[in-house]
């Protein structure tokens, strides 16, 4: 009587090596997969702040304009329902020429970071009429 066990297949099994090598190379591909998957979701996290800075300039300067003038250079305050964001004017080199004085003006949407700085998120340069060099 033969025993089922005994008698020769021609099947192959796996072994040991075969099955640890398979895990590693799954491993190394999920462990793959995962970190694209977080460096991704930092990029969208980026675009959507940025996204937002940009609309939170977008309604800055419309209600300037509303408004007829814009705030003194060297202003910043917090922008309302964000996470700790603020938008600064900033005066940039002023551009003098003998009929016209001009200058221009930089809007940013910037989030602080404590020690390691500031984040700007949004900026936007005006040309302005006048003088808008601040003394430092």
């Amino acid at each position: 009587m033969w025993n089922t066990f005994s008698k020769p297949s021609d099947r192959r099994a796996l072994t040991l090596v075969e099955v640890i090598a398979g895990l590693v190379l799954l491993a190394t591909l999920l462990t793959s997969v995962l970190a694209a998957f977080k460096a991704h979701a930092g990029q969208i996290r980026a675009a959507r702040d940025r996204l937002k800075a940009n609309a939170a300039a977008e309604e800055l300067l419309s209600g300037w304009l509303a408004q007829g003038s814009l705030p003194a250079v060297g202003t910043q305050k917090a922008i309302a329902d964000s996470d700790g964001w603020i938008w600064r004017l900033l005066g940039n080199e002023t551009h003098q020429s003998d009929p016209v004085k001009i200058g221009s003006v930089r809007v940013e949407i910037v989030r602080s970071r404590g020690a390691t700085g500031d984040e700007v998120l949004a900026s936007v340069a005006l040309v302005v009429p006048g003088n808008t060099r601040v003394l430092q």
